[in-house]
């Protein structure tokens, strides 16, 4: 997604998550951008060889937007 512009970003994100909403299909998003995040139900990432699991409720999702791992 880095390399699209912000509104085709979106457009796709809007896309998985109706798509998500609609069926229940899991959608496993791997990115840099942090700001998707906040699109998700859950949020993995690695750390030191280590992942760490954190459900993304909008504040969780706030948080990871700060300052997270």
């Amino acid at each position: 997604s880095s390399d699209l512009d912000e509104q085709t970003e979106a457009e796709i994100m809007a896309l998985f998550s109706a798509i998500h909403g609609d069926t229940g299909i899991t959608i496993v998003l791997v990115t840099h951008t942090r700001q998707l995040v906040a699109y998700g139900t859950r949020h993995l990432a690695m750390a030191g060889g280590a992942f760490t699991d954190t459900p993304c409720s909008s504040e969780a999702a706030q948080e990871l937007l700060v300052g997270g791992p």
